[in-house]
């Protein structure tokens, strides 16, 4: 859901609603958002997903284990690392950039063998 404050007619202000609805639950969601609003319409459109091939791998930098994701582009694979995860490390902000770098260059590799 994202939510959005704009100016409507006269001037008024108005907020437009975005919900992202899987295709069985439209019917359901549609009486909800006439009911505990005061709309008086509602616009859908279908939307079609194109989703990249991922994957997670365990790399190690040092004793420490790092998650992190590559996606398999058109163009070959990216590697990025669970946030979290080099958060969680303690690191300085220099040293994070470090293990981020070497992390997701170990992470390559593993997936080109």
């Amino acid at each position: 859901m994202s939510q959005q404050t704009l100016s409507g007619k006269k001037g008024r202000q108005a907020v437009t609603v975005t919900l992202l609805v899987k295709s069985d639950d439209v019917t359901t969601v549609t009486a909800a958002c006439f009911d505990l609003t005061s709309t008086l319409g509602i616009r859908r459109e279908e939307i079609a997903r194109s989703i990249l091939r991922r994957e997670e791998v365990t790399v190690y930098v040092g004793e420490q284990p790092y998650r992190v994701k590559v996606a398999f582009r058109p163009s070959g694979p990216t590697a990025k690392i669970e946030m979290d995860d080099l958060a969680a490390s303690g690191l300085p902000l220099a040293e994070q950039k470090q293990v981020r770098q070497l992390a997701e260059a170990k992470a390559l590799e593993m997936v080109a063998q």
